[in-house]
């Protein structure tokens, strides 16, 4: 997840972003963070526009959030697989976890 890497917001937020919530205002790119039906935000400060960081923006996140909204996905990440409860970022982050500790990475400090 470079984007929160990048952006300072928790990873799990950047799992649940929609292709829509990836936009242009005032001519630069952002991301919004909104409450939804499916989607509470944490605290109110949640809320909020974030620009995109040039690097995110040459990676590609702006064609892939169009490419999403020309698919008519739900979500911006749409490989992402839900557990059972409908959370797309346990598995992710387990996944990455399990990764830094295979590399010698243990401290339980460091995680994802």
């Amino acid at each position: 997840m470079v984007l929160a890497t990048l952006h300072g917001g928790r990873p799990g937020e950047y799992c649940k972003l929609k292709p829509t919530e990836v936009t242009v205002a005032d001519g630069s790119p952002i991301l919004r963070f909104r409450r939804t039906e499916k989607r509470r935000q944490k605290t109110t400060s949640s809320i909020r526009e974030v620009p995109v960081r040039w690097i995110a923006e040459e990676a590609g996140i702006i064609e892939l959030a169009e490419f999403q909204r020309q698919a008519a996905a739900e979500w911006l990440f749409e490989d992402l697989v839900a557990d059972m409860y409908g959370d797309r970022y346990k598995m992710m982050s387990r996944k990455i976890n399990r990764a830094l500790r295979d590399i010698g990475i243990t401290d339980p400090d460091k995680s994802f």
